[in-house]
């Protein structure tokens, strides 16, 4: 039987998708005062009423999509992230919080 496979990883690939992420969503909480009501402070440091929100992966959601441009100097700079780009960052970070807060089951 083969084992389950963890939502983490400890590769130097993993940890810096976990990092960009984890950067991207720090921006998005200082875009604005709705970002920052919506998260108050960095994502590992938010109780898990609010990461386990579903306004707040909306409002991740959004800014990726909508609000954020890609900064100079970086490829595709000026452009706004692409639909996997969009998809596989809120999947990492669903991916931290489910590693924060693991399911009972219920």
């Amino acid at each position: 039987m083969a084992a389950a496979m963890s939502a983490g990883g400890s590769s130097a690939a993993h940890t810096a998708n976990r990092d960009n992420v984890l950067r991207l969503f720090d921006e998005m909480r200082e875009s604005g005062p709705e970002a920052a009501e919506a998260a108050p402070v960095p994502y590992l440091q938010l109780d898990e009423t609010i990461a386990c929100s579903r306004s707040l992966y909306q409002r991740f959601s959004h800014y990726m999509c909508i609000e954020y441009i890609i900064p100079a100097g970086t490829r595709n700079s000026g452009q706004q992230l692409g639909p996997s780009s969009v998809v596989g960052n809120l999947r990492r970070l669903l991916n931290v919080g489910k590693e924060r807060f693991p399911s009972n089951g219920t």
